[in-house]
């Protein structure tokens, strides 16, 4: 009962941690149960073998074989999730994580192929094609209702996975003859769900008071998203990091909790104040630049209207502190000629100034 225990065990998972979200112990035994999982796979891929569920040819034979190994390089991946997450943005760990998608993509084309050979029977020739359904399923609903997606996601593991498990397991004789005894069972399914932007939902993110729709949504710019902005735009500017922070290095930078730093990145990226790369789930991995405007709402470069703001300040600073009367009324009167023109037209002055362009008089 392999499969079916393992993807029970991974549906516990997702409903107790979340996907991916949970850090220390709670990460570990996460992945632990998604490990659980792939060794369900590893075993359902060793029974189409055995049975020929796709085919008894060299090419039927060598494709499950493919697969062992995309598995293989998957569980690695997932120990180092475990066991060594503060590698995660390395390149190399990056590279691993990979074969996750690649091995749920070669789960799915089996699926396919046993339902069109037609050497399994019964349910156990369609179940593994509505089990492996998982992606196509699950990733829409995590577009649009992410809070209901770790639900829906566990809900298919034990519609899909852990059923076909126990069917294999009480009904060997579906798998054509050249089964003996019964079967260990398997699931198979994405590592973790896409979210807008990349990143997957944190069980922080899943509840919280629901704000009145004749209401604003609550304020995040001045709370959230700006702390978030300037850590990047500090990280990115200064040499530290080569100017390309990951994500995990703007999170103590901010002072605020990593699912608020993501959310916040996202928001960043879609609004074109900063650059991102992200991994095959669309998370965001680390940052590469920071736009124009991005930089002046940073602080890192001047606005037309605080730079109009320093000068009407300097001005008057400089009226009082004039050391005789005709410089007094000079800087006065430069200062009453500024307040004149007002803020408006000072910021536009100051914009062509800034930009290094003042018009020619007329």
């Amino acid at each position: 009962m392999m499969v079916a225990a393992g993807s029970t065990a991974w549906a516990g998972g997702i409903l107790t941690f979340g996907f991916g979200g949970a850090e220390g112990w709670a990460g570990i035994a996460h992945e632990m149960t998604s490990f659980l999982f792939q060794l369900g796979l590893v075993a359902l891929v060793a029974v189409q073998l055995r049975t020929g569920a796709i085919g008894t040819g060299l090419l039927a034979r060598s494709l499950l074989h493919a697969e062992h190994v995309l598995l293989g390089l998957a569980m690695v991946s997932t120990l180092c999730y475990a066991f060594l997450p503060e590698y995660r943005e390395e390149g190399w760990f990056l590279a691993l994580d990979a074969f996750w998608p690649l091995s749920m993509l070669g789960m799915f084309a089996i699926g396919i192929r046993i339902a069109v050979a037609g050497r399994w029977t019964g349910a156990a020739r369609w179940w593994p094609l509505g089990a492996e359904s998982w992606a196509p399923v699950n990733i829409p609903i995590a577009q649009a209702l992410p809070a209901l997606s770790p639900y829906v996601a566990a809900g298919h593991l034990l519609v899909g996975y852990a059923a076909l498990g126990v069917v294999l397991a009480l009904r060997p004789e579906l798998t054509g003859p050249a089964t003996r005894g019964r079967l260990p069972c398997a699931s198979s399914a994405p590592r973790h769900p896409v979210t807008p932007g990349g990143g997957a939902p944190s069980r922080a993110a899943e509840t919280g008071p629901v704000t009145s729709l004749d209401a604003p949504l609550p304020d995040v710019w001045f709370t959230r998203d700006l702390p978030v902005l300037r850590a990047i735009a500090r990280l990115v500017d200064g040499p530290e990091y080569g100017g390309n922070p990951y994500l995990g290095q703007v999170v103590p930078a901010s002072g605020l909790p990593k699912p608020e730093v993501t959310a916040a990145a996202r928001a960043l990226v879609s609004a074109g104040y900063v650059e991102a790369l992200t991994n095959y789930a669309g998370e965001i991995v680390r940052f590469t630049g920071i736009s124009a405007e991005g930089r002046r709402l940073a602080g890192l470069w001047p606005t037309p209207q605080g730079e109009w703001d320093r000068l009407v300040e300097q001005l008057t600073t400089r009226a009082e502190h004039a050391p005789t009367d005709v410089e007094r009324a000079r800087w006065r009167s430069f200062a009453d000629a500024a307040a004149a023109v007002g803020p408006d037209d000072g910021a536009l002055l100051m914009s062509a100034l800034i930009g290094g362009y003042v018009p020619r008089a007329r």
